[in-house]
């Protein structure tokens, strides 16, 4: 069986930290998809801009959603208490 090796660079972006949002106005338009499924409730929203806000959110959080433009028509883009990485201001 081959040796198989994983390598990685640290993320960029620097060390600032992520911003939760978690305003229940804020969150509400995140909590369907556009298939309407019913239920959606979300730990927080985060919108980062870089890979190092991305990296942090994932080690910090149990469940992360990632969301792009909640197009799903199967209700897979439903947030089950997750945290949604908001993926919109990840353009470069």
């Amino acid at each position: 069986m081959p040796d198989c090796r994983i390598a990685s660079r640290q993320p960029r972006g620097g060390p600032a930290e992520p911003r939760y949002i978690t305003d229940p106005d804020r969150l509400r338009s995140f909590l369907e998809d556009a298939a309407h499924v019913p239920g959606g409730h979300a730990a927080a929203l985060v919108m980062p801009t870089t890979e190092f806000e991305v990296a942090a959110v994932i080690e910090a959080s149990a469940a992360v959603l990632p969301i792009g433009a909640q197009s799903s028509l199967t209700g897979g883009a439903t947030p089950r208490g997750e945290v949604l990485l908001g993926m919109a201001r990840c353009n470069r």
